[in-house]
């Protein structure tokens, strides 16, 4: 047998036309540059409805005004920043480019977050909750010396 009636062929020698699987597509630097563009889109997107929601959260937590004087339309308004909230968690974790939980570590870190300016709101009414205790009694003191003279 000569090599010119029967050239060798290189690499695999089977064929797979007949296949029930399909043959895999190739993976061009397009289709990963359009999947990569996706991805970054999709966590702009997520960056962009965190901050939103978190700087609405964080205003209701900051509202003073006592639960008996807001109006159905505030409390509405608070439902619905909860609503979406765990809505954009739930597409967080739904995501199979973020890791998992991502969405429910996003809202435990805000729960955090509004925790500690809650505790900073505490001490700071603690300290001056203590300063006119102080006051009061030096107050106080200052009265009964009046009395007695």
């Amino acid at each position: 047998m000569s090599s010119a009636n029967n050239p060798k062929r290189k690499g695999l020698k089977v064929d797979n036309q007949n296949s029930s699987i399909p043959q895999p597509k190739p993976n061009t630097t397009a289709a990963f540059n359009e999947q990569a563009d996706k991805a970054f889109n999709k966590i702009e997107e997520y960056k962009q409805r965190s901050f939103e929601l978190g700087s609405k959260f964080k205003a209701i937590i900051a509202d003073k005004r006592l639960a008996a004087n807001k109006t159905q339309i505030n409390k509405d308004i608070e439902m619905e920043t909860l609503s979406n909230l765990t809505i954009l968690a739930n597409d967080i974790n739904s995501d199979e480019n973020q890791p998992e939980g991502a969405g429910g570590v996003a809202l435990a870190m805000l729960m955090m977050k509004i925790l500690l300016i809650q505790r900073d709101t505490m001490n700071e009414i603690d300290y001056k909750l203590e300063r006119l205790e102080k006051a009061l009694n030096v107050l106080a003191l200052e009265v009964k010396t009046n009395k007695a003279v």
